[in-house]
C-alpha cells in the first residue's frame, strides 16, 4: 500500500493483549498525533481480524479519527 500515492504507513506500539479493535483504535490516534491529523478527520483503515499474523489482511473501513486517547 505504501507505493500509492498519499497512502502513509505508521508505527506505534502494541501490547500483547490487544484486540484487533484495539490495535485500529491505537493505529488511529498515532496516526492523530504523528501527522496532526484533526479529530473527526476520515481515514481508511486496513488491518487483519487475526492480530501478528503475516498476510492475515481481512479489513478495510472508513474511520474517523477520535478525539481522545
Amino acid at each position: 500500500m505504501a507505493l500509492y500515492w498519499g497512502v502513509q504507513p505508521i508505527i506505534f506500539p502494541v501490547e500483547e493483549s490487544f484486540s484487533s479493535e484495539d490495535e485500529i483504535h491505537a493505529a488511529m490516534c498515532a496516526a492523530r498525533d504523528q501527522f496532526g491529523l484533526k479529530p473527526g478527520a476520515r481515514v481508511v483503515v486496513t488491518a487483519g481480524l487475526k492480530v501478528k499474523r503475516s498476510g492475515s489482511t481481512n479489513l478495510m473501513e472508513i474511520r474517523e479519527i477520535p478525539r481522545t486517547a
